[in-house]
Parts: structure tokens; C-alpha cells; sequence
């Protein structure tokens, strides 16, 4: 899981913006210098997108840009990811302020490891360290998925990029 800088971003490097602090590299003591966590963030930023493509834009053809600056760039945004050992990102999701409460998006699985916890890992994270209200557009497949964290449904489902999603809270 990466964590948050409480300060500004790393640099103007967007691909550094997107990820804040990484703890598991930046605790590694073979990192000795600044340029060199700028490049770890900027290979877990490159990561995260990549993963983000691949299932946002490639499987379910969302055709627009998955990069949200006024989300993906902020300080107040945490990131939790699940690196594999050579640095792939295998799960993401992240969590921002949205009105009073804290919002889940871009939950993204590798297809490959699909099933096999990452997620859950992720969640579990959230609902230890997310205090008050959590919300979520979630797609209608995984609802049970939130469910188990104690999300509700609120309203009607309705089509987000063509695609079935219900509003959900856990309070």
C-alpha cells in the first residue's frame, strides 16, 4: 500500500504527482538520494496507469483519459497498491475527499490475479484505515464484493461509460 505526503507533491513530474510517497521503497535503505525515490515514484506512478489502462481502457473499452489530475494529483489523495516483486502493479485502488466523506475509485484488479485476494487486501486496508463515511460508484457486478465491507446501495443503479454502476456507502 502506498501511503500519502502530507506536504506538497514529490516534484512537477506528473508521473511523480500521482503517487506521493511509496513506504516499501522509500523505507528501502539502498535508496540514498532524492533522484532516486523520484524514479521509484515515477515507475509505481507508471505502473498504476498501466494497470489502470489495462482494465478501464483495454477490457471494458473505456474510451477516455484515466488520468484525473484534480483526483490523481492531490495530496489528500491515498493510494493503495499491491506491487509484486520486479515492481508490477497487481491491484490499485484509491480513496479521495468527495463532499463529507471519502470516496473509493479506480478499483483494478490484474486479470491474471483475479480472485486470489488482492482486492480484498486492498479493501480490508481501506475500511482499517478510512475513518467515516466511505462512498463508491461501484459497476453492478462486484456489489456483493462491497457488500462484504458493509456498503449499501443508495438509489437506482444507472449506466456510467455504458456500463451498469449503483451508488454505495458504507456509514
Amino acid at each position: 500500500r502506498s501511503g500519502t505526503h502530507q506536504g506538497e507533491p514529490v516534484n512537477d513530474d506528473l508521473a511523480a504527482r500521482l503517487i506521493t510517497a511509496a513506504d516499501e521503497f522509500i523505507a528501502d535503505p539502498s535508496l540514498n538520494s532524492a533522484d532516486s525515490a523520484a524514479v521509484l515514484l515515477r515507475e509505481a506512478a507508471d505502473e498504476i496507469l498501466r494497470l489502470r489502462a489495462e482494465v478501464f481502457v483495454v477490457e471494458q473499452a473505456i474510451a477516455y483519459n484515466d488520468l484525473l489530475p484534480d483526483i490523481d494529483c492531490l495530496a489528500t489523495t491515498t493510494r493503495y497498491v499491491v506491487f509484486d516483486d520486479d515492481g508490477e502493479a497487481l491491484a490499485y485502488l484509491r480513496t479521495y475527499p468527495y463532499e463529507d466523506a471519502r470516496k473509493i475509485g479506480r478499483v483494478a484488479s490484474a486479470a491474471a490475479v483475479r480472485g486470489k485476494g488482492f482486492g480484498a487486501a486492498l479493501m480490508d486496508a481501506v475500511v482499517a484505515d478510512e475513518t467515516g463515511l466511505l462512498v463508491l460508484s461501484g459497476q453492478m457486478t462486484v456489489e456483493k464484493f462491497y457488500e462484504r465491507y458493509g456498503f449499501t446501495r443508495v438509489g437506482d443503479p444507472y449506466l456510467e461509460e455504458a456500463i451498469d454502476h449503483v451508488w454505495m456507502e458504507r456509514r
